[in-house]
């Protein structure tokens, strides 16, 4: 495996600083990222009895390959920032081995055959189909046949992502929603494939009041990366600008299908339930966001709906319990010390 990464760095003329560790039984081959205090440290994590036994079934390239592609992963940015994995980035990372075969002396057909042992409807949702990855293995290959300096596009690229990923951060730690906007809309030039930051970019137009901009940016998140919970949740809350109930409550379900720990969402479908009179269906969903133990902002308005809900069952009593609840959890809520005169009585 050393002399593999080594021979595979080589191609790009880049140092080894790549390091490896064993991990019989665990049927993979993965790259991370371990931050060791100054920065971080590139590892690849393999099972050799898994890559010896798909060699046997493939060809004599797959453990080139699987290595190029892992390498590729960490030479595309995509091992910072934790965001797993995604079929952009896959393909990314495919496009690479491609690139590393062809120099390395892989016929085109040899490079492709890696994946050969797919399944042709394997990889979604984290990881493309089969003919998408031959179409991205053929794209590095010719780059390479072409002469293409893939190491100095791709480097470059990877620096992009890093930077853009800084700016994301940076925008999430901001209350300002002018500077949280303008932090995204750098972060997208920068990086325009990564889904979470066009999500973000999307709230950022909503709390703007740029409604056209919010729609745009939360469905390209949703057809770049459609499984994380979080992205169908903010364009959840794009559907819930224009009053769209009906597709609101949609990607709410999703939102939960993907991510069941996101109490946001059984709050944000509360809501809508509550509109419609859905009482006994508010009290269950409220109990199950309330159940993931969510901040005390989000769980003081969880206990306010509870609160609301049982009013209209004619609760009294546990209105004016889940009212108090949430005036304790949140004392400072203006809305909620508006309601008292509602509940104390």
């Amino acid at each position: 495996m050393e002399k593999i990464v080594k021979s595979v760095v080589n191609v790009t003329g880049l140092q080894n600083k790549i390091k490896l560790i064993s991990q019989p039984g665990s049927d993979n081959c993965s790259a991370f990222c371990y931050e060791n205090g100054i920065g971080s440290d590139r590892y690849i994590v393999f099972d050799r009895l898994f890559l010896e036994r798909f060699e046997k079934i493939t060809n004599k390239w797959f453990v080139v390959g699987v290595v190029a592609h892992e390498i590729g992963h960490h030479l595309n940015g995509h091992t910072i920032g934790g965001f797993g994995s995604r079929p952009d980035n896959e393909l990314e990372a495919d496009a690479f081995a491609g690139f590393v075969m062809q120099k390395m002396g892989a016929t085109i057909r040899e490079a492709e055959a890696i994946f050969s042992f797919l399944d042709p409807n394997q990889g979604p949702p984290s990881h493309p189909i089969r003919e998408e990855r031959y179409l991205a293995i053929q794209r590095g290959w010719n780059n390479a046949a072409n002469s293409v300096g893939y190491a100095n596009l791709r480097f470059n690229e990877a620096d992009n992502s890093q930077m853009a990923l800084r700016l994301y951060y940076s925008a999430l730690s901001t209350d300002d929603d002018q500077e949280k906007l303008t932090l995204l809309k750098r972060a997208n030039r920068l990086y325009g494939g990564n889904a979470s930051i066009n999500s973000a970019l999307g709230m950022a137009y909503l709390e703007t009041g740029q409604l056209d901009s919010a729609g745009k940016y939360t469905a390209l998140a949703i057809k770049q990366t459609g499984f994380q919970g979080l992205l169908w949740l903010n364009r959840a809350k794009y559907y819930l600008k224009k009053e769209d109930d009906e597709n609101a409550f949609s990607c709410l379900d999703n939102a939960i299908s993907y991510t069941p720990i996101l109490p946001e969402a059984y709050y944000l479908k509360s809501k809508i339930l509550i509109k419609y009179n859905e009482y006994a269906a508010v009290m269950e969903h409220t109990l199950v966001g309330v159940a993931m133990n969510p901040g005390k902002s989000l769980g003081a308005k969880l206990f306010l709906l509870r609160a609301e809900a049982s009013a209209k069952l004619n609760n009294k009593e546990a209105a004016r319990e889940y009212y108090r609840i949430a005036k304790k959890m949140d004392p400072d809520s203006k809305m909620i010390s508006l309601l008292e005169s509602v509940y104390e009585y």
